[in-house]
């Protein structure tokens, strides 16, 4: 047996410990969990399923202007249909087949090896700083202990508001580097866009689980905060399907001082289910209406 089967393995087993895992939980705590569940309004519900559709409609575009920066110019629908389509991919144990499918997708429509990794990276560049951005200054600004004890010093860095301002600047200042390095040139236009469309996706995919939660206002930066921060971690562990146990256990370790695990497990679990339904149902109507852009047009002859 190979280090490859082993590894698959291994993965399959964390899915299987994990759904285990679930369910022992929610049968040990079944009458919590079902009361807290029942404390979800319906129309917090479509509420939290609709910025999630936002937050997912205004990240797509992030394929388009990928694409833009090696002269490969597609419609948004396209850059649609190649995101919601591949993305299902990460819910196959492994937590790789996203990219794996997102780039045969660029590889069918003759993008080159060298040009889909820059691409590939970029985006990835740019969706995992832009998280860990928002949801840092989403607990920084309301002066949270829960970070300022996970992130060292932090609490003597931003005590004054005027220091908030060195994240966001340390961030477009990076990014700007990376898309120097990756693609030696830099459409101001572009990367303004793509700076703006991160932060109001990410503040849409945060108020999806604040919808969950029956809380006040009060709790809406931390929320939305610990929703990316969570993110981050679940994205980047690859042997998680769609980032499943490690999302929730870190939002479990960012809002343990707001909310009990009961109430933790049954929100994290009815916005999972949310989550993957509003994908499934993104992935499938794109795909039925614009069927999936794998071959590159042919240009068109002139006579």
């Amino acid at each position: 047996m190979t280090r490859r089967h082993i590894i698959q393995i291994l993965k399959w087993v964390y899915l299987a410990a994990v759904v285990a895992g679930a369910a022992w939980y929610f049968t040990n705590n079944y009458a919590g969990v079902v009361s807290h569940l029942q404390k979800i309004k319906i129309e917090n519900i479509f509420f939290s399923a609709i910025s999630l559709v936002a937050g997912k409609l205004i990240l797509a575009d992030m394929t388009r202007l990928a694409l833009k920066k090696i002269e490969e110019n597609i419609s948004y629908q396209e850059a649609l249909t190649i995101t919601s389509v591949s993305q299902l991919g990460k819910y196959i144990p492994g937590g790789i087949w996203h990219f794996v499918g997102k780039f045969g997708i660029y590889k069918a429509r003759a993008v080159e090896t060298k040009d889909g990794l820059r691409v590939m990276i970029w985006e990835n560049a740019w969706l995992l700083s832009s998280a860990g951005v928002v949801g840092l200054l989403g607990f920084l600004i309301t002066g949270s202990d829960t970070i300022f004890a996970l992130v060292p010093f932090s609490s003597i860095l931003f005590q004054s508001s005027h220091f908030l301002w060195i994240i966001p600047l340390l961030w477009l200042v990076t990014m700007a580097l990376v898309e120097l390095i990756l693609f030696k040139t830099i459409i101001i236009s572009d990367f303004l866009v793509t700076a703006i469309e991160q932060v109001v996706a990410w503040i849409f995919l945060g108020l999806s689980l604040f919808f969950v939660f029956p809380v006040g206002r009060e709790l809406l930066l931390s929320i939305v905060g610990a929703f990316s921060l969570s993110w981050v971690g679940g994205y980047i562990a690859v042997f998680a399907p769609g980032g499943i146990g490690v999302r929730e256990l870190l939002l479990s370790l960012i809002l343990g001082t707001f909310f009990s695990s009961i109430e933790l497990g049954a929100f994290a679990a009815a916005h999972r289910f949310i989550w993957i339904v509003v994908e499934i149902i993104l992935g499938g109507i794109s795909a039925l209406l614009f069927g999936i852009p794998r071959f590159k047009p042919e240009p068109e002859n002139k006579t």
